[in-house]
């Protein structure tokens, strides 16, 4: 066995041992460290998502939040768009089991964003659960019943993203919100998520908002960052997916001028990348 081939075993074994912690963490770790040296990033975004997982488990959000920014990063330079969005559920997934519900919406556009991108998305169950579970810690058990119906059909295929959800997650959640609406109530919402397409799911998700009571103040982020109002406009054309030249005809602005507020807005948040900018302007609600 080559050592390629040797470093996707281990992290793949470490499943098969998932009830020991440390046995499991040792292995992906192995893993980790192998395929680093070999320069083979094609495993290393779920191996950087299971310690995640496992480091999510203990409580220790630092650093399953470190190797979920590496997951993320390899996913990106490397065009795996599964990793990708498996990288921004799990921070969705952290940043709500510390209350930031807010942060936990931002994340969880993203990856529906990202998601998008798939012609014949296989997992989009998963993106529905979290958000079930995100309606759930707001008390808003009608969206949750809703999302949990529309997930109830669709695949589960990726192990990166089954990683993220403990068996069982998916029924405790439904029997918390049939808790809080009533049996009745809660199958007429489960049975309208169940009726959406998957494009309706997707539109269903990207219109989630929090009650007001779990929503920060509007604009927030982006004044702590001193943006201009025409910054903003940019700002948001850019997350819809507007070029330059296309932001510039939108706006009647010069392709130059456009291309000086991008420059503006990247310094100002301290960002290197149009990428970068985009997540920005979803977490903070600007987009």
């Amino acid at each position: 066995m080559d050592d390629r081939h040797r470093a996707h075993v281990l992290g793949r074994f470490a499943h098969v041992v998932d009830q020991d912690m440390d046995r499991a963490r040792e292995l992906l770790q192995e893993a980790r460290c192998m395929a680093e040296v070999l320069g083979d990033k094609r495993n290393l975004p779920v191996t950087h998502l299971d310690l995640a997982v496992i480091a999510r488990i203990r409580g220790d959000f630092d650093v399953a939040n470190a190797h979920i920014q590496a997951c993320l990063t390899i996913s990106q330079e490397t065009g795996q768009v599964l990793g990708e969005v498996s990288a921004y559920l799990e921070l969705g997934q952290n940043a709500r089991l510390q209350h930031e519900l807010d942060r936990a919406l931002g994340e969880l556009r993203l990856a529906i964003r990202v998601f998008q991108q798939i012609v014949s998305p296989p997992d989009l169950a998963w993106c529905l659960d979290e958000f079930a579970a995100l309606a759930m810690a707001t008390g808003d058990a009608w969206s949750a019943g809703r999302f949990l119906g529309a997930s109830a059909w669709q695949g589960r295929g990726s192990e990166a993203l089954q990683a993220m959800w403990l068996p069982g997650e998916h029924d405790q959640l439904a029997g918390e919100a049939g808790g809080l609406l009533g049996e009745e109530t809660y199958e007429l919402a489960y049975a309208e998520g169940q009726q959406w397409s998957v494009d309706d799911a997707i539109a269903a998700t990207l219109a989630f908002e929090l009650p007001a009571a779990h929503a920060a103040p509007p604009g927030e982020a982006a004044n702590d960052h001193g943006l201009s109002p025409r910054e903003l406009d940019v700002l948001r054309l850019m997350a819809n997916g507007l070029s330059n030249q296309q932001i510039a005809d939108a706006l009647y602005l010069s392709r130059r001028t456009v291309t000086s507020h991008v420059t503006s807005i990247l310094g100002k948040l301290n960002l290197s990348s149009r990428t970068a900018a985009v997540s920005f302007a979803i977490r903070s609600g600007i987009a």
